[in-house]
């Protein structure tokens, strides 16, 4: 019995090992491209200047998570299950869905401002100058003139639509659908939120990114479709790109005009409490529904 309980596990953990080499091996070619053609631009007597940002982040999506969703997915057998391409969900669970996701960005706030403000102050500071840092870096790429209509909806269209799409069908998609053939949701998504988390290369956002890829992955098992998580991860970077656009205030003059502990501990609370009654009267029992659906023999 001991051996057939190893034994998926360890397939499990081969799987993964291809997965991650592969996504590194893709990320550090698409790396070398980019390289290689600024490099001949700004070589070039010519006064061709292109930002090759944002079609890199493209390529770099669909040449990555996209392909390998789609690839490791086709050879399952069943695109469409795999994928959770299905439209035919239950719309009574958005509302909930919705609720607690802005339930997870009040929480996410609050947890910021408390690191920034409660730890010493050189950890203090030091968190707050990564986060400040990692505003300027997206600013950077994603420049946008509030004026100018076209390159608002190109950008919304690259770092926005396209994650939103590639990640979701990757990680929300195919990986979730493939774990939970071998361990638990409850582990499936951890699992996968960890590896969410992690390929984004950012230590001080990674719990709230593995917070944000947990959520969305409960989003899909419930309702059984990508679209929802897709539709939410792409109004999620929608705003962050439009209030970067309308709004120049840097990150840490927001987090400073908003250092009112008690509110932020009133807001806190309150998140939490709402995505604890939404787990216990929503989430809990169609999330053991699942389980049961997919590993009868658990039960």
């Amino acid at each position: 019995m001991q051996e057939n309980f190893e034994k998926p596990q360890s397939t499990l953990a081969k799987f993964y090992l291809k997965i991650v080499c592969v996504l590194i091996a893709l990320t550090i070619m698409f790396a070398f491209v980019q390289v290689a053609f600024t490099f001949l631009i700004d070589s070039s007597d010519t006064d061709f200047n292109l930002n090759i940002d944002l079609p890199w982040i493209v390529l770099s999506q669909f040449g990555t998570f996209f392909l390998l969703a789609v690839v490791i997915a086709k050879r399952s057998g069943n695109l469409k299950e795999s994928l959770k391409l299905n439209w035919n969900f239950p719309i009574i669970w958005i509302a909930p869905l919705a609720l607690g996701w802005l339930a997870i960005i009040v929480l996410e706030s609050s947890i910021i401002t408390f690191a920034i403000y409660l730890l010493p102050n050189e950890m203090g500071a030091w968190l707050a100058n990564q986060f400040e840092t990692l505003d300027n870096f997206y600013r950077g790429i994603f420049k946008l003139d509030s004026a100018n209509f076209v390159q608002i909806w190109i950008v919304l269209l690259a770092g926005a639509a396209t994650p939103a799409i590639c990640e979701e069908l990757f990680f929300r998609g195919m990986l979730l659908s493939k774990t939970q053939q071998y361990i638990s949701i409850r582990s499936s998504l951890i699992l996968t939120s960890l590896l969410f988390a992690a390929i984004h290369f950012q230590p001080v956002s990674f719990i709230m990114l593995f917070i944000i890829g947990f959520y969305l992955g409960i989003t899909v098992i419930i309702t059984g479709s990508i679209y929802p998580a897709i539709i939410i991860h792409f109004i999620n970077n929608a705003i962050t790109f439009i209030t970067m656009t309308f709004d120049s205030t840097s990150y840490m003059k927001v987090i400073q005009d908003n250092n009112d502990m008690f509110r932020e501990l009133g807001l806190a609370l309150v998140a939490i409490l709402t995505i604890s009654l939404l787990y216990k009267y929503f989430f809990k029992s169609k999330l053991r529904f699942e389980h049961e659906r997919n590993h009868p023999s658990d039960s």
